[in-house]
């Protein structure tokens, strides 16, 4: 990983709109927060209104972690065999 690449500042900036309140905007949160997912990623935009920005760093973490855990959640349903009884 190069000290200063993209990933890296991208990085910097995702870490300054959480700990700055007067950078944080609609635009910058949603960035960071969608920066943590891939193409299943949960439409964060949808609720962030609903979540007050004087929330801690920790609790932050914790929107991350959960989000992350239904992503897995849901990686894990699409790759499981499906079965399918017919009664008769």
């Amino acid at each position: 990983m190069l000290l200063f690449g993209s990933r890296f500042l991208h990085s910097v900036e995702s870490l300054k709109a959480f700990l700055f309140p007067q950078m944080r905007n609609t635009y910058s949160m949603v960035m960071a927060l969608n920066s943590h997912f891939n193409h299943h990623r949960i439409e964060i935009k949808k609720i962030l209104h609903k979540i007050s920005f004087t929330l801690s760093l920790q609790m932050r973490s914790k929107l991350l972690l959960s989000s992350q855990q239904c992503i897995f959640r849901n990686k894990l349903q699409l790759n499981s065999p499906i079965t399918v009884f017919w009664g008769r």
